[in-house]
């Protein structure tokens, strides 16, 4: 099935990209193995809820809400990223963020209000 699939593509690029980092580390050498040996139990976690858990929902929301919906509700990652970071974990917002922020939630609006348009134009045309 799709869903089976897409599991597993994520699964594949999750193992890659470790195998990537793993050889860029190396030929750097910035590689330290002992702080990802002892935090090894909280980067599995953080990678299978970031990856495979993320992928599920994300289907499971595309097929319960629709595509458009959630690709709509997909652009909020970045700014609740940016706005989790200032309250939780106290970081400085720069100008580039906020202005970011005005981006993304002006695109929001822009999309919410053209397409309004669109289905009242289509509305009358009926």
């Amino acid at each position: 099935t799709a869903f089976y699939i897409a599991t597993l593509s994520v699964g594949y690029i999750c193992l890659l990209m470790a195998v990537v980092g793993l050889i860029y580390g190396a030929l750097t050498a910035t590689l330290q193995l002992r702080s990802i040996l002892t935090n090894f139990g909280i980067i599995a976690l953080i990678a299978f809820l970031n990856n495979v858990c993320a992928t599920v929902f994300l289907q499971y929301g595309v097929q319960y809400a629709g595509a458009g919906l959630c690709a709509i509700l997909s652009v909020f990652e970045p700014l609740g990223s940016i706005v989790i970071g200032a309250v939780l974990l106290h970081e400085q917002l720069t100008r580039r963020q906020m202005l970011s922020c005005v981006l993304i939630l002006g695109s929001i609006c822009f999309l919410i209000v053209s397409s309004a348009r669109w289905e009242k134009a289509a509305g009358r045309m009926e």
